[in-house]
């Protein structure tokens, strides 16, 4: 079993314009897609698809911590994930006409507890490889 440990989870949005984004102009799109992501996570997305036996770990928390949670289950992908005080961050991505803007929040202050749950849950799986991302 592959168990990929992703300690900064996010859900990441992103949103297409067909035009150049203009300051002071309110721009409208249909054109919005929310994931779950994160490197270990997208690990586990592509090993999944590759038929291996893979749960992904990390810290999530708040409510894109449930969006991320249940994506991951829709999909099919087992998941042993600590839950923490803090919110999972959201990361947004603007694709318009004239490029590309990455709007990252920061990831969430994780205690030590945290940190030595995250240890014993990965201890538990007894994964014959770690991925960490």
């Amino acid at each position: 079993m592959i168990l990929t440990v992703t300690p900064n989870p996010a859900v990441d949005h992103t949103i297409h314009f067909d035009e150049p984004l203009q300051t002071g102009v309110v721009h409208r799109t249909d054109d919005a897609v929310f994931t779950a992501g994160g490197k270990g996570i997208n690990v586990a997305k592509y090993a999944s698809a590759l038929d291996a036996d893979v749960t992904a770990s990390g810290f999530l928390g708040g409510h894109f911590g449930k969006f991320v949670r249940d994506r991951l289950d829709a999909d099919g992908i087992a998941s042993d994930f600590v839950t923490v005080d803090a919110d999972t961050r959201l990361n947004t991505t603007v694709l318009a006409d004239d490029g590309e803007y990455k709007l990252n929040h920061n990831g969430p202050q994780i205690r030590a507890a945290d940190v030595d749950e995250l240890v014993e849950t990965a201890q538990a799986n007894e994964p014959d490889t770690l991925l960490v991302g």
